[in-house]
């Protein structure tokens, strides 16, 4: 998800602008994660394609494949796996807020949520009202 900023699409960045950005993503400290392990993971990178390093320098570039691929799994973890930690966990604040809302309107008295229809884009049902009190 460091790699989705849009900071670094112009004027590239560097491993200790990264660095930084990886650590509060991954709930550690500096020295859980060094500087050498994000050289390794940066160098890891570069060789499956996915940035780029200019010759004699020491900012990267993200390539668009590797955009394309950061995008991925990006959406992967808003979509699916924060849904299904939220789901075995019990835990809906992982949840993003329309997925949230959808989940409670379809949760049933004993406190089960009812998939049954559910769909992806599906939005929740409409509040009932009463004809009687609008003002037309």
């Amino acid at each position: 998800m460091a790699l989705t900023l849009f900071q670094h699409l112009i004027n590239g960045f560097h491993n200790s602008d990264l660095h930084a950005l990886v650590i509060d993503l991954l709930g550690v400290t500096a020295d859980e994660y060094t500087t050498s392990q994000m050289t390794y993971d940066l160098r890891r990178l570069r060789l499956k394609g996915m940035i780029y390093r200019p010759p004699k320098t020491h900012r990267y570039f993200l390539t668009p494949h590797g955009w394309k691929i950061a995008r991925l799994f990006s959406r992967l973890e808003t979509r699916v796996f924060r849904p299904a930690v939220a789901m075995f966990t019990g835990n809906d604040a992982v949840l993003p807020f329309p997925l949230r809302v959808s989940l409670d309107a379809r949760r049933g008295p004993n406190g089960r949520t009812d998939l049954s229809g559910f769909s992806v884009g599906s939005r929740p049902p409409e509040p009932a009202t009463n004809l009687a009190t609008l003002k037309i």
